[in-house]
């Protein structure tokens, strides 16, 4: 059988070295493309990666301890311009939604701890995902659990 190309783009969204302009171009400079050819395959697919986010949404219900820590942490998940990964985790959902990606894959530490503003603020984004998404956990997130 004759292969035909799948085209997989790559993004590797690990936040805390993301290189990036303002947030809008933070996209251009992250994107990875690569064609994988697979013996048998008839149709073309674009696959969108985001990896380890650790993103960090506090609010009145984190205790001081979790608060403190976390404040030391979300430096740790900013790009070159300070926008935290919570901020551009909305922007990546954008970029899928406009340039027909067949399909995200997220891997690795969505969250950086568990707690419900930290999973509502997941949930709330992933509804304004127009491509089939599945996640992956990799790692142990750190903070209360």
């Amino acid at each position: 059988m004759k292969a035909r190309a799948i085209s997989l783009l790559v993004i590797l969204l690990l936040m805390c070295v993301l290189v990036g302009g303002r947030q809008r171009e933070v996209f251009v400079a992250s994107v990875t493309e690569r064609v994988i050819y697979i013996p048998g395959l008839e149709d073309e697919y674009k696959f969108l990666l985001l990896s380890d986010n650790h993103i960090i949404v506090m609010d009145e219900s984190d205790d001081e301890p979790v608060k403190d820590e976390a404040l030391k942490r979300i430096k740790e998940f900013v790009n070159n311009d300070g926008i935290t990964s919570a901020d551009q985790f909305p922007y990546w959902i954008e970029y899928a939604n406009k340039n027909s990606i067949d399909m995200v894959l997220m891997a690795g530490d969505m969250i950086d701890y568990a707690s419900d503003t930290n999973i509502d603020y997941i949930y709330k984004n992933l509804k304004n995902w127009k491509q089939q998404t599945i996640y992956i956990p990799l790692g142990i997130m750190t903070g209360q659990q």
